[in-house]
């Protein structure tokens, strides 16, 4: 609700940035890395499910399915587009490879033809 109320509030041609998501979908994956970076034995891989396990339980960030976005489309009439970018960086960690960054696009105002502007030569 505070996604979509927020782009209402958007004049037309108006973009709504939304920073630093998470992936639900990558959550397992990303908590599987951390856990077994943390463990004391890297072997022992039913203490670290187990540690998963918890973390993902403990939960407490949002998390924003890209398709979130997509579905949007099909009852925000004035969204003319999204654009979800991952993150971008050398580095390999947390921020480059489980979250990204989306941007909805409100449908702007009607352009006017160029047929009759006036022209000046430079």
């Amino acid at each position: 609700q505070v996604v979509e109320q927020a782009f209402r509030l958007l004049t037309p041609g108006g973009a709504l940035f939304l920073g630093d998501l998470r992936n639900p979908r990558l959550l397992r994956t990303f908590a599987s890395g951390v856990q077994t970076a943390r463990a004391e034995d890297p072997e022992d891989t039913a203490a670290i499910r187990r540690a998963v396990e918890q973390s993902l339980v403990l939960e407490k960030e949002l998390l924003v399915d890209p398709e979130y976005f997509s579905a949007l489309a099909h009852h925000v009439p004035d969204l003319a587009g999204t654009d979800i970018q991952l993150k971008r960086g050398s580095a390999h960690n947390e921020l480059t490879r489980y979250r990204y960054d989306a941007t909805l696009y409100k449908t702007g105002v009607t352009a006017l033809p160029l047929d009759d502007t006036p022209t000046r030569p430079w």
